[in-house]
C-alpha cells in the first residue's frame, strides 16, 4: 500500500502521544514510509519515561496527560481559544499540522514559559504567535525550558 501525505500527517500527529503507530505498522500501512517518521519515533522514545510519569499522574489525580493549553496557562486568553494544539503533561506543547499541503503553521507558545524546539534543542526566541516549520515528516513540538524534558531535546549531532 503506497503511503500518502495524509497517512504521514496522521502518523506524525498520533505518534507523540499514543501507541497508534503500532496499529499502523501491524496493518502494513507504514512499510513504505519508515524514513519519513523515524525521527517521530525517536522523539517518542525519548519521551517514553515522561509519558509514563504523566500516565501515573493521570491515574493518581485524574488530570489527563493530553490537555488543552488553558489547563496549564489559564491566564492567557489565546490558550482558551486554540483547538488544534495541546499540552502533553506540563512540559510538552504539540502543534499538529491539520491543513492539507501545509509545510508551516502558526503556533501559540504561551508567554508564561520559555520554550525549546524539541527537534533542534534550540531555545525559541520570543513567545506568543510564531511560525513553525512543519515539513511532512515533522510535527512542531516544543519543550518547556527548565522543565523535565529539556535534556531530551533532539541530539545535537544531527
Amino acid at each position: 500500500m503506497p503511503a500518502t501525505k495524509a497517512t504521514v500527517r496522521l502518523a506524525t500527529k498520533s505518534i507523540i502521544a499514543s501507541g497508534i503507530f503500532a496499529d499502523f505498522a501491524a496493518a502494513g500501512v507504514c512499510r513504505s514510509i519508515p524514513g519519513l517518521i523515524r525521527e517521530q519515533l525517536e522523539l517518542r522514545e525519548r519521551l517514553r519515561p515522561y509519558i509514563m510519569d504523566q500516565m501515573a499522574v493521570a491515574s493518581a489525580t485524574g488530570l489527563p496527560p493530553m490537555r488543552a493549553l488553558f489547563l496549564e496557562f489559564p491566564d492567557e486568553e489565546p490558550a482558551w481559544e486554540i483547538g488544534d494544539e495541546y499540552m502533553l503533561g506540563p512540559d510538552v506543547l504539540v502543534a499538529p499540522v491539520c491543513k492539507r499541503g501545509a509545510r508551516e503553521r502558526e503556533v501559540y507558545l504561551p508567554q508564561g514559559a520559555a520554550w525549546v524546539d524539541a527537534w533542534t534543542g534550540r531555545p525559541v526566541q520570543g513567545n506568543g504567535w510564531v511560525t513553525a516549520m512543519a515539513p511532512l515528516a515533522r510535527i512542531p513540538v516544543y519543550l518547556r525550558r527548565g522543565g523535565a524534558l529539556e535534556v531530551l531535546s533532539a541530539r545535537a549531532d544531527r
